[in-house]
């Protein structure tokens, strides 16, 4: 509904205003009157932004797990190495159908609970890792794992950008890796979107790039994504 729709955006100005206090009070109007998951999603989105920009990072990792789960992804809130070593071996053996090409031609993804599901992957893997990183492992699977079944969505290319960083640290195949990095790049030219962007130019030239590139090369991309971060009010991978 409109009003619905008013609430929302006034809540996610609070918090790009940083008055918390305000956008708790219009997020708990929405919660209150909304009419289903996908209506709240928004909203649970800048909460968990919010809770990321106060440093309550278990609270925003332990909301998104709650919304992941109504959304019928399951994360476990204490994921053992064993469990998270198998998971990746299960992954490795589904990839290992495709080819990047392959990946690229996914159909776009159409389930709007899919979706919603990608875009609290997103937002909860970028923080998690200051909690635990199995847990930033099991959500960046899931990503990869929803996006060959469904397709491919805006929230896709950071999924496999930091597969490419799990193929680095956890794996050790830094060609892979690498590959999976660049891919990200490839498949940000189907979306329009800039929202998600400054995440993937950080994660890429962070994380994966100077294991091939010179160091030099990743300053300009960061300060083009820094600008972006800016002007698309996605100031955590901003900064």
């Amino acid at each position: 509904t409109l009003a619905l729709m008013i609430y929302t955006e006034a809540t996610e100005a609070s918090y790009l205003t940083g008055d918390f206090e305000k956008m708790n009070d219009s997020a708990t109007e929405v919660l209150k009157n909304s009419r289903s998951i996908l209506d709240r999603i928004k909203i649970n989105e800048v909460i968990i932004q919010s809770l990321i920009a106060r440093a309550n990072i278990k609270e925003a990792v332990s909301t998104a797990i709650d919304i992941l789960k109504q959304l019928g992804v399951n994360i476990p809130e204490k994921p053992k190495r064993i469990s998270v070593l198998l998971s990746i071996l299960k992954l490795r053996l589904v990839l290992s159908r495709y080819t990047l090409d392959d990946l690229n031609a996914l159909p776009q993804m159409k389930d709007d609970i899919m979706l919603a599901a990608m875009r609290i992957l997103m937002r909860a893997a970028s923080s998690a890792y200051r909690v635990q990183i199995l847990k930033v492992i099991m959500m960046i699977l899931n990503m990869v794992h929803i996006s060959i079944k469904k397709g491919n969505s805006q929230f896709s290319p950071y999924g496999y950008a930091m597969y490419g960083v799990v193929s680095l640290g956890v794996i050790g195949n830094t060609l892979q890796g690498y590959q999976f990095g660049k891919f990200s790049f490839d498949l940000i030219s189907k979306f329009k979107t800039k929202e998600y962007n400054a995440n993937i130019i950080a994660v890429f030239n962070i994380f994966i790039r100077h294991w091939k590139d010179k160091l030099k090369e990743t300053l300009e991309p960061l300060m083009a994504g820094y600008q972006l971060g800016l002007e698309t009010g996605d100031f955590e991978f901003a900064a």
